[in-house]
């Protein structure tokens, strides 16, 4: 998510928009980030706010009082497991949700009960520059016990309460692959 974000700034400075970051992890407390960020709201008076996670929508929400229209990015399990009023208020008031995927509109749908026409899909991008298709070395393959096989890879975060990712599902199957691929591997990152 730091890269989406980061990149996401990129491109609207390249596309000539100022931008005004104010990042949490400047801040010592939550409050000191809030403080900060409403500042800088009313010192620059921007024409949209954009609220990079569901948890600090509800500072969006102060400023759409005041007449900035705000966008919140949703993402992840924390977008619709256990969100509080506030979230839920913040969610209702702003003018875009902008999600990753058509998964998360609609896990955020049912649980906050807001209309579809609010949301706007813009899944992660990838810079090609940086990530690309390569051969990987021999040493590599060799260290990490791969030299010679077929490898799925799945990179994410492993948690009991994100089961709805699939990581099972591959795991059921694998049997069967390995037997189409002898040489198959299951690697999770």
């Amino acid at each position: 998510i730091q890269k989406f974000s980061a990149g996401l700034i990129r491109a609207l400075k390249e596309a000539g928009h100022e931008v005004f970051v104010v990042s949490r992890e400047e801040h010592s407390s939550k409050l000191a980030f809030a403080v900060r960020a409403i500042t800088v709201v009313f010192k620059q008076r921007p024409d949209v706010v954009l609220c990079g996670h569901i948890r600090i929508a509800p500072i969006g929400s102060l400023t759409a009082l005041f007449g900035f229209p705000f966008a919140v990015f949703v993402y992840g399990i924390e977008a619709w497991s256990g969100l509080g009023a506030i979230e839920v208020r913040a969610l209702r008031s702003a003018s875009v949700v902008v999600a990753i995927s058509e998964f998360t509109k609609a896990k955020v749908l049912l649980c906050a009960n807001l209309p579809e026409e609010k949301f706007f899909i813009l899944p992660p991008f990838v810079d090609g520059d940086e990530f690309y298709i390569k051969e990987p070395s021999e040493a590599f393959l060799a260290r990490s016990g791969l030299l010679g096989k077929r490898a799925i890879l799945t990179i994410g975060r492993l948690a009991a309460e994100e089961q709805y990712k699939g990581y099972d599902l591959v795991l059921e199957v694998l049997p069967r692959l390995v037997k189409a691929v002898p040489n198959l591997v299951y690697v999770l990152a």
